[in-house]
């Protein structure tokens, strides 16, 4: 029975630095993320936001010559940046220069 009870609390012990070490890796992640999105401005180049951020999750081309929205027709790709329910988005130009950010909950 002593075994069995070693056993089950290593287990719990386990999954309890697994729930937390995940946890804790999310937080710092968003936290960068926010503080980077509100110190990026428009007109910062692309290489400067994959600096500070590193590569995206995702690359979205969000080019409409088709489209009314002025935004659609400057844009040539956005690059995302997600946490759990959250993301958050730079929209470049084709001088790779922000034109916009754009952040997200629960997407």
């Amino acid at each position: 029975m002593k075994r069995f009870t070693a056993i089950i609390l290593a287990i719990l012990l386990f999954l309890l630095i697994v729930v937390s070490t995940a946890a804790f890796s999310h937080h710092v992640r968003k936290k960068k993320i926010t503080t980077t999105f509100a110190k990026v401005e428009v007109g910062d180049t692309k290489e400067s936001v994959v600096q500070r951020l590193g590569r995206p999750q995702e690359v979205e081309n969000c080019y409409d010559p088709q489209s009314n929205e002025e935004l659609t027709k400057r844009c040539v790709e956005t690059y995302w940046y997600m946490t759990f329910l959250e993301r958050w988005g730079f929209s470049f130009n084709k001088d790779g220069k922000v034109i916009d950010k754009t952040h997200n909950v629960s997407f």
